[in-house]
């Protein structure tokens, strides 16, 4: 789903495997990490009585992964859409070193699409549905969201939220002016670009 040049060649988020893979100039497919499955608690039923005292029953959710971008460090940053039930504030940036087990770079993103550095080392976060792909927009597609991690790590700072329907994908210019395209599953005609001063 989402590619970053490497001086090994192509590093690609293989959303349907939850794999990172590595495509050299040869078209040779390497394994660089595997994403960990994670338990998450159920929706409730809406068919089924509640039970206040019951515990939800844990399911598994892929990581899926959509974006990858290569830091300074040389180490792979991954952006996880999540799957079912796509816990609102469930995904997590992940920083990726083949040989080592993924890490936590940054969390509390919703259904992430895209990541990408700044030329300043800043890393920014693009959600696909800021509320939750099981929340609907109000007569319309559920909004994206924009956030911005500080370089190094730290505190992720929302830049936007209203104003990025169903957003897909982003460029970031050397100006730190960020470039989003947006309504991905709008109908035809109706997608935009927004640029935003970050």
């Amino acid at each position: 789903h989402g590619l970053a040049a490497t001086p090994e060649g192509a590093a690609v988020a293989d959303a349907g495997g939850n794999t990172i893979l590595l495509v050299n100039g040869e078209g040779s497919i390497s394994t660089v990490a595997v994403l960990p499955v994670s338990m998450q608690p159920a929706p409730p039923d809406p068919e089924a009585e509640p039970d206040p005292d019951a515990e939800p029953p844990m399911i598994p959710m892929d990581p899926v992964p959509t974006s990858v971008a290569l830091g300074d460090d040389g180490a792979l940053y991954v952006g996880q859409l999540t799957g079912f039930p796509f816990p609102a504030g469930g995904s997590a940036i992940l920083r990726v070193v083949a040989g080592e087990e993924p890490t936590v770079y940054a969390d509390g993103f919703t259904n992430v699409i895209d990541v990408e550095f700044g030329t300043d080392g800043t890393l920014y976060v693009l959600e696909l549905a800021h509320e939750g792909l099981l929340s609907a927009g109000e007569g319309g597609p559920p909004m994206g969201g924009l956030w911005k991690v500080p370089a190094g790590g730290g505190a992720a700072e929302l830049l936007i939220s209203d104003g990025l329907p169903m957003p897909g994908g982003m460029a970031v210019a050397e100006d730190g002016t960020v470039y989003v395209s947006t309504c991905t599953g709008c109908p035809p005609g109706a997608g935009g670009l927004v640029s935003i001063q970050s």
